[in-house]
């Protein structure tokens, strides 16, 4: 199967990592020309040699976008998959040296999650906003679990060194998926990180696919017909369904119950 996707967003590349480690048959084109696109095709062809090749922007193809990738893992879903994808990618986050600064003011014995934050143009009607963050935290507050903030700035928490917002904008980590996910390899080594949670954004998947990390995604139910398929086959994704109009604001009553059910 021949795939191919603009880049470089992080997210749809562990997507594209999961999607060349099930299979030697399976490629992917990264459509670019500068080094994000470099950098997620060289994190490809880490994880499977040869599996993903530099395609410039405006060149034709014939490949199918990585959203199909779905597709393949539901097809697949009996060849326990969870295992094949964690055994390509987990030799690839053995050296820790060069995020132990960055990772390390994390460690904890307590009990964990990653809380995702998320303010973005693309799909904006699904941005976490303040009320529920709020909401989220109340919940963990309750149920004993720490949060580690990740994600984009959002209006009301912005990056500080007691959180990993932005982190990903910054050196070493701008347009290098495989330390990214290093980093939050080793908090997860280092500290019982028990699930991330998160309005559904394909940047929390990088520890589903590799790590198998329970991974709550919040979304709407009529907005996930490409994860059904995922889950279907990693069962470390898990939805949180939210009812909303135009854009989500905040967790009902029952959303929230439902919420700490999960997290309980």
């Amino acid at each position: 199967m021949h795939l191919f996707y603009g880049g470089p967003e992080f997210g749809e590349t562990y997507h594209a990592a999961a999607f060349v480690a099930v299979s030697d048959a399976n490629t992917v084109e990264v459509h670019g020309n500068a080094k994000p696109w470099q950098s997620a095709c060289d994190f490809l062809n880490a994880v499977r040699a040869n599996s993903a090749s530099l395609v410039p922007n405006g060149n034709q193809s014939t490949a199918e976008r990585i959203g199909c990738s779905a597709d393949e893992f539901l097809r697949r879903r009996h060849e326990n998959l969870p295992a094949i994808v964690a055994k390509a990618i987990s030799p690839l986050l053995a050296n820790v040296n060069v995020i132990r600064e960055t990772s390390r003011p994390f460690f904890s014995n307590r009990p964990s999650c990653f809380l995702w934050t998320r303010h973005v143009k693309y799909k904006s009607d699904r941005n976490l906003t303040g009320l529920a963050f709020g909401q989220l935290l109340a919940v963990l507050q309750e149920v004993g679990i720490r949060p580690i903030v990740i994600g984009s700035a959002t209006p009301y928490v912005s990056s500080t060194r007691r959180n990993l917002v932005d982190f990903f904008a910054t050196p070493p980590f701008q347009h290098n998926p495989l330390l990214q996910l290093t980093m939050l390899n080793d908090i997860c080594d280092n500290c019982p990180v028990r699930f991330s949670i998160g309005m559904k954004s394909a940047a929390m998947d990088g520890l589903a696919f590799a790590r198998q990390l329970t991974t709550y995604y919040v979304t709407h139910p009529r907005t996930n017909g490409r994860m059904d398929k995922v889950e279907r086959a990693f069962p470390a994704f898990r939805k949180l369904l939210v009812n909303y109009n135009r854009k989500f604001m905040q967790f009902s009553v029952r959303e929230l119950e439902t919420v700490f059910d999960a997290l309980s």
